[in-house]
């Protein structure tokens, strides 16, 4: 998403003026990036935490057979075009 706001602003097209770039994972830059970048945090540490409970399950010979999901947030910041939802 970084390298697509650059690619953008290279090629004279406003962010957000004109494209919203919104990206994944919340890296620690993305609030550092002009404009600041929006993005989709995830719990990764409950993630990691989570998926190691479950190798060490399946390594004890527990059967893998249910599918977890993790709730993420959108992290609204200037790389979007303002609109009603915020």
């Amino acid at each position: 998403a970084i390298g697509a706001i650059k690619q953008l602003h290279d090629s004279g097209i406003a962010t957000p003026g004109t494209v919203s770039v919104v990206g994944f994972d919340d890296i620690a830059m993305a609030p550092y990036v002009v404009p600041a970048l929006s993005s989709v945090r995830v719990p990764v540490t409950e993630m990691v935490k989570e998926t190691i409970s479950r190798l060490i399950f399946m390594l004890d010979g527990g059967d893998f057979t249910f599918r977890q999901t993790f709730a993420g947030e959108l992290i609204l910041r200037d790389s979007v075009i303002p609109g009603p939802h915020r």
